[in-house]
């Protein structure tokens, strides 16, 4: 009979599966990002987007090497940078807004309410 697993195994297993998401998305992100700096000159925020991809991928090929918890932040700070820009960019403000919505559903489910709240005052 297989031993259940605990909690803290299925919750690296879903924050893993989340940044192997998060670094598929980041690299057509961080394309556009740099089709559009090659097309409209170079703005500060494009550049941060690349750099953030750019993070996202590191530390999803480091999985071994960093903590989960260091893994979750990074994969957090990725979603609400992203969402940061959408809001900002003409066109994607709905977006910007629906992912909000989505990282703060997402930490509250994953970490309590205590934390949602805080990400919903953050926001």
């Amino acid at each position: 009979m297989n031993k259940p697993q605990s909690y803290q195994d299925i919750h690296y297993k879903i924050t893993d599966a989340m940044l192997l998401v998060g670094m598929i998305l980041s690299v057509p992100s961080a394309t556009v990002s740099v089709l559009r700096n090659a097309q409209f000159g170079v703005t500060p925020i494009l550049i941060v987007e690349v750099l953030v991809a750019a993070v996202a991928t590191l530390t999803y090929f480091s999985r071994k090497k960093l903590k989960p918890s260091i893994r979750v932040y990074v994969l957090m700070g990725y979603i609400y940078i992203i969402a940061s820009f959408s809001l900002f960019t003409y066109g994607l403000i709905g977006m910007g807004l629906f992912i909000y919505l989505f990282i703060i559903l997402m930490i509250t489910s994953l970490y309590g309410l205590k934390s949602g709240i805080a990400t919903l005052v953050l926001v």
